[in-house]
């Protein structure tokens, strides 16, 4: 509001107070009180300060409550209780009149006192009684104080959310416990991630440094920090403000990254949020809203003028999940399957020197597994992975060729001599044909040999267990498996061979490799959905043999999303 709006909203109330509306006017006072949370604030301060300080008139408590140079914009970040703003409306409606004439009317004749009481009453057939609340009333009634108590105790700081996990949160209140309910207003975070739940569902999780207002139940005012929101259909409508602009989701899983002096960056993982600059809103106060959609993977930038700018979707870099009890956080990363074949955290390692042998099933060091031709016809092995599920030696048969412990088999593999050369493996290292040991060397690769990969021969596959993902990382969902297939690029020659992806035992990708100089080099994509469970890759001949059949899976990663909220 601004000042002007508040110095006409006080003189109504004090006009209110000493009984001089009419039931009109009155009555569209009750309604702005009740409909405009700022007015209903101002409101509630005014009646606070007059009951404290009914020797001073009401010009002189206009001027203490509008003093010059103060900020007046706050007042929509605190948490207004309607309740109680209607019950101090009603005490003043209902409450014994005071006639503020009293002592003037003593000294007057008789005639005159007749006359103010005959034009007191006519003027009562117009205009309802009305309470004045000064300093004597306020201690006198028992219900003013039980009102004022209520304020100061409980409009502005009821629990509005509570602790959901701590990772060494630290705040101005000191440390913040998990279950620890958390009353309406202001908080800093110096240390740590905090994840709070508000009482309509949605969880928020805040980056240190931080300092944040907790408004109400469905609304958080942001001054500087990392925030990402978690929304159930419940919590629509959750609003996150910021000195550069109001965020309103729509029904989503956004995150908002406030610097300390200016900047604000909105991107939104999922869904949509609708998004208002405050200059916009000063400016179109009395005009039609202004507000910008803001749908998944895109992401925004408020300047110095608070202009929308769009800025590239950030995927990775702030806390979108966490678990103290295991120590995990989650910023949005891939998980990488290289890393799962040497036996590593796909979350925290890319690739290593390790391979699974097709022999026995075992994740070994690459000197250690099986090296050469080796005519292996229906192996299948099962490896005691977290995350991989067997490994087998492709082969046609009119059964189908099983490819995971669930029994799930594929029928249309190409013909093979259901043999193979070398294990698979995380890195793109060569068998030397001449003495059957490892290469000095490794395969030429187009992406670069820093990058994580999967390399195989034919004939062999590899399945990966997507539900040992979910059951591991139960809030994160798998949503997609990615990778760069291509032909490696081998000296002594190139074999006609194709490769195979499989879910849950269904073609998704697959090529031919002609045996030429035409290599692939293609962009797979597969979505995955909640009843995706196993993952399959494999490399099979193609009637010339096995021979010089390289190929490698580049940055194979499963992408995950936050699992929604369903309450």
């Amino acid at each position: 509001m601004k000042k002007e709006d508040i110095f006409k909203l006080y003189n109504k109330i004090v006009s209110s107070i000493e009984g001089d509306l009419s039931d009109r006017e009155r009555a569209e006072l009750l309604q702005t009180v009740r409909s405009d949370s700022d007015a209903a604030y101002y409101y509630l301060r005014f009646m606070e300060i007059y009951s404290m300080m009914s020797s001073h008139d009401g010009s002189r408590i206009i001027e203490n409550l509008i003093e010059t140079g103060e900020d007046l914009s706050f007042a929509e970040e605190l948490n207004i209780d309607e309740n109680a703003v209607n019950r101090i409306l009603e005490e003043q409606k209902t409450a014994r009149p005071i006639n503020k004439n009293k002592h003037e009317n003593e000294n007057h004749s008789s005639l005159k006192s007749k006359r103010a009481e005959s034009a007191v009453a006519n003027e009562n057939k117009q205009k309802r009684n009305i309470s004045k609340i000064n300093l004597c009333a306020a201690i006198a009634g028992a219900a003013a104080m039980l009102f004022l108590f209520i304020y100061a105790n409980f409009i502005y700081k009821p629990q509005v959310a509570f602790v959901q996990d701590s990772l060494g949160a630290y705040s101005s209140k000191g440390h913040l416990n998990p279950d620890e309910g958390l009353k309406a207003g202001n908080y800093s975070l110096s240390e740590g991630a905090l994840k709070i739940k508000f009482e309509k569902g949605t969880e928020a999780i805040l980056e240190a440094p931080a300092m944040f207002t907790l408004a109400d139940s469905n609304k958080i005012i942001l001054e500087y920090g990392r925030l990402n929101a978690n929304v159930p259909p419940d919590g629509k409508g959750f609003i996150v403000k910021t000195k550069n602009a109001v965020i309103k989701d729509l029904s989503t899983q956004f995150g908002v990254n406030v610097g300390h002096l200016a900047g604000c960056q909105v991107y939104v993982h999922k869904g949509r949020v609708e998004l208002e600059s405050n200059k916009g809103q000063r400016e179109r106060q009395h005009a039609e809203r202004f507000s910008e959609i803001l749908g998944q993977y895109q992401a925004v930038e408020f300047d110095d003028n608070e202009s929308i700018n769009e800025i590239v979707y950030p995927e990775t870099g702030y806390i979108r999940y966490f678990s103290s009890e295991d120590n995990f956080v989650w910023r949005g990363e891939d998980f990488s399957l290289s890393a799962a074949v040497s036996d590593k955290n796909g979350f925290e390692y890319k690739s290593g020197n390790k391979a699974v042998d097709l022999v026995d099933g075992e994740i070994k060091h690459l000197e250690d597994c099986h090296n050469g031709w080796r005519l292996a016809q229906d192996t299948f092995k099962e490896v005691e992975s977290k995350f991989i599920d067997s490994v087998f030696v492709p082969y046609k048969d009119k059964n189908g060729c099983k490819i995971s412990t669930s029994g799930v088999a594929f029928k249309s593999f190409s013909n093979s001599q259901s043999a193979f050369w070398a294990p698979v493996s995380s890195q793109s290292i060569v068998w030397n044909t001449s003495d059957n040991q490892l290469g000095v060397g490794f395969a030429e690769v187009e992406t670069g040999y820093d990058d994580p990969v999967i390399f195989m021969h034919s004939n062999s596959g590899i399945t990966f267990d997507l539900q040992a993902l979910r059951n591991q990382y139960p809030s994160l969902q798998p949503s997609f498996f990615q990778t760069i297939y291509q032909t490696a690029i081998n000296r002594s020659g190139t074999g006609a061979f194709r490769y195979w992806v499989l879910v849950d035992g269904e073609v998704v990708s697959d090529g031919f490799q002609p045996g030429t100089n035409d290599f692939l080099n293609r962009k797979i994509s597969v979505p995955l959905d909640e009843n995706s469970r196993f993952l399959t890759l494999a490399i099979t001949d193609k009637d010339d043999g096995t021979s010089y059949d390289w190929g490698v899976f580049v940055n194979p990663v499963i992408k995950f999303g936050l699992k929604p909220l369903t309450q």
